[in-house]
């Protein structure tokens, strides 16, 4: 099953909700629309409280002072049915696009983050709630940026039970992410890391992928031609460690045209194992773009200081069959992109990295798709 959540404009714009069931390969059916809110709501987010067996659905209450409000779901066969509307203590006056929600599966706890616009004016602002029964209730607002944020998305680590945030800068455009660790009712943040070479972003969505343990932040990319960029990055301790040490290696870009800024037309989920789905729209005329993309890596099958690293295949082998590895001191042709004078290392996954280090194993290039074959002693 599956919950979709939405402000019905046909019938004064009141918040409804529906249950799905998809069948077969191609076919999805409703059950009926149930109305969880009166009118004057808007940019819902939905979560599922997996220790609870209970949906969680946030919105901002534009009706009510852009109140920020959550309420809880129980799913019965193709039916749903709420408790009351919750106030978080958080409002958001700023329109649509600033408001996220995920599950902590480590502390079963629900995490919500907005660009709060009560107390210290939009700064990134989140809380911590607690479902039981039909009702939920929550800790007090934290704040995890000092300075005002735009588009904030969160997502939960499983791998190191951490929730990482990203946002824009509002005062720079800059984008940054920040972990958040949950304790009782309320949150903690390591220090904010802006994206690799200080890009800038409008709308954006982040999630977190089990098989890789990375997490990925899908974005329009400011200052290189509002481009669909992905980002890669990894919790370590209570920070953030970008793929590829922050080089160029921590992107990929989509190149082809450029994108809508609106927040709401990214979002980006695993889908199976190592894959995860992106959507976007084109900014010429809004037409949705659906990207698939791989996060899996190779296994590492070397040995305590490469001495079981032979050499290269030139040409491919297949599985069962036979062909010639060129060792140490030859020469090896059939690669790609080397640069002539640099120095490769192999990496975990099979591929080549210019960081030579003097215990690595690799090649130096002597062209672009040649190189001398060379191993530590």
């Amino acid at each position: 099953k599956f919950i979709f959540a939405w402000r019905d404009g046909g019938s004064a714009s009141v918040g409804k909700a529906a249950v799905g069931t998809v069948s077969g390969s191609d076919s999805i059916s409703f059950g009926t629309a149930v109305q969880f809110e009166n009118g004057g709501a808007d940019t819902y987010k939905i979560a599922y409280d997996t220790s609870n067996d209970k949906v969680v659905i946030c919105f901002r209450d534009y009706g009510d002072s852009d109140k920020i409000k959550a309420i809880v779901g129980t799913v019965s066969g193709t039916s749903i049915s709420f408790g009351t509307a919750v106030y978080t203590d958080m409002m958001c006056n700023t329109g649509v696009d600033h408001l996220d929600i995920c599950f902590d599966s480590n502390s079963n706890k629900i995490i919500i983050c907005t660009r709060k616009t009560n107390a210290s004016a939009n700064q990134l602002g989140v809380v911590v709630g607690t479902v039981s029964g039909t009702s939920i209730s929550f800790g007090s607002v934290v704040e995890g940026s000092t300075a005002a944020i735009m588009y904030p998305k969160c997502t939960f680590d499983s791998n190191v039970n951490k929730v990482v945030f990203s946002y824009r800068l509002g005062s720079s455009g800059v984008g940054y992410a920040v972990v958040g660790t949950v304790s009782g009712t309320s949150m903690t943040f390591g220090t904010a890391a802006a994206f690799p070479s200080n890009a800038t972003m409008q709308g954006q969505d982040i999630c977190f992928d089990p098989a890789s343990n990375n997490f990925f932040i899908w974005f329009c990319r400011q200052n290189n031609s509002n481009h669909a960029t992905l980002l890669k990055g990894a919790v370590s301790g209570t920070g953030v460690a970008w793929a590829d040490s922050g080089g160029s290696g921590a992107y990929n870009t989509q190149t082809n045209t450029s994108y809508h800024a609106d927040n709401n037309r990214w979002s980006i989920t695993p889908v199976y194992s190592g894959k995860l789905a992106a959507i976007t729209a084109y900014s010429s005329n809004g037409y949705s773009k659906i990207l698939i993309f791989s996060t899996q890596t190779g296994v590492a099958n070397f040995s305590n200081l490469h001495k079981n690293f032979l050499g290269f295949a030139e040409d491919a082998i297949s599985d069962g069959n036979t062909g010639t590895i060129k060792l140490d001191g030859n020469v090896v042709g059939n690669q790609s992109g080397l640069t002539a004078g640099l120095t490769y290392h192999v990496e975990d996954d099979g591929t080549l990295d210019n960081n030579w280090d003097a215990s690595d194993v690799g090649l130096l290039a002597l062209s672009a798709t040649t190189g001398l074959i060379r191993r530590r002693d």
